[in-house]
């Protein structure tokens, strides 16, 4: 999340800059990384001073990037810039077209899955400036240096929007915004700075479209997410310990300004004694005012399950009922305010839980 901006004409313009060496701009070292699920939220659609620089990726000076499964939201400026010679060739551009040395890491296999240095695959796009003023699917690849491009380079188009392989989606601004809350302030009285957030639950919206992917990652070093983005759709983990939690910009429950701020996962919950079990809330963040205690015989499948508790304001319930002679009973809580229920948490697959 792009924070408030200092004084210089960049502004804290991009969302990721990736440089390697540029001494010429097409020596070693290469700098390569592979990224899953981050979530980036650029400086609005405002048109501040320097807005058109407000880039989500800029790839340059010989480096390579690896994005997969990540959520690119609200950026003023250019969606990828990457530079590069004439005929799509040399620093970053020859990063898209040429093949990745596979790289290990004492046990683990760490290297992608494809063959390119420079790959951008199965990540959501959503209300980029330059792609509202392209209207179509290309990158920005003529006119970029009024869009945060460096002067006197070239850009190449690696296909990410084009390419249906690579499974990029672009959502325009008209659509809904695929997060739960993200709220600016309107500095309409400094038109020179951008309106800054004051609010964001970056956890996907529900039916939104970060709920899903299509990647299917298993190489032994990173864990699968069958969401898109850095939040799961019931765990905001940045809650009570980082910057935005301590700082106030996560929401509490609010009916008329964040609808969606329902509250993150409970936690630990224990058996006391044979019939009686407890549990802890949300760590800080989102008021919670009531919870449930949810009960199934079957640990994969808590659809069908009962209602142990029901918008109970305590953490402990007692359940005197026994399952049947060679079964067993599974409890799952969660948190209610007046937005609605949380989570019940993620399967081992990385799908949310769903429960009556």
């Amino acid at each position: 999340l792009q924070g408030i901006p200092g004084t210089g004409a960049d502004k804290s313009d991009k969302g990721g800059e990736h440089d390697g060496g540029n001494s010429p701009d097409d020596s070693q070292p290469y700098a390569i990384p592979t990224i899953y699920n981050a979530t980036y939220i650029g400086h609005g659609q405002k048109g501040f001073d320097g807005a058109n620089k407000n880039t989500v990726l800029h790839i340059r000076d010989n480096a390579g990037s690896r994005y997969y499964n990540s959520a690119f939201l609200d950026f003023g400026g250019a969606t990828v810039l990457i530079e590069g010679l004439a005929g799509s060739t040399g620093t970053s551009a020859e990063r898209a077209v040429s093949a990745y040395s596979s790289v290990f890491d004492n046990e683990f296999h760490v290297g992608p899955s494809s063959d390119f240095q420079l790959e951008l695959e199965d990540n959501t796009f959503y209300c980029v400036g330059r792609q509202e003023a392209l209207g179509d699917g290309s990158l920005c690849t003529a006119g970029c240096t009024t869009y945060g491009g460096s002067s006197g380079k070239d850009h190449f188009d690696n296909g990410m929007f084009t390419n249906p392989d690579l499974d990029n989606d672009y959502l325009d601004c008209a659509q809904a915004l695929p997060i739960r809350t993200l709220v600016r302030e309107d500095l309409a009285f400094d038109p020179a700075v951008p309106d800054q957030t004051v609010s964001v639950d970056p956890r996907p919206a529900a039916s939104g479209a970060l709920l899903a992917s299509n990647r299917t990652q298993a190489d032994g070093f990173f864990s699968a997410a069958a969401y898109q983005g850095a939040f799961a759709p019931g765990d905001n983990w940045a809650s009570c310990w980082t910057g935005l939690s301590r700082l106030g910009y996560f929401p509490t429950c609010d009916l008329a300004t964040a609808p969606d701020a329902i509250p993150d996962n409970t936690a630990n919950l224990l058996f006391l004694n044979e019939t009686k079990l407890v549990w802890e809330g949300p760590a800080c963040g989102i008021n919670v005012y009531a919870y449930d205690l949810l009960r199934s015989t079957d640990a994969a499948d808590f659809s069908g399950s009962t209602f142990v508790e029901d918008d109970d304001t305590d953490l402990f319930a007692t359940d005197t009922d026994t399952p049947l002679s060679g079964s067993a009973f599974f409890y799952l809580s969660r948190g209610q305010n007046a937005c609605g229920s949380g989570s019940l948490g993620i399967t081992s697959n990385g799908t949310e839980r769903s429960a009556p």
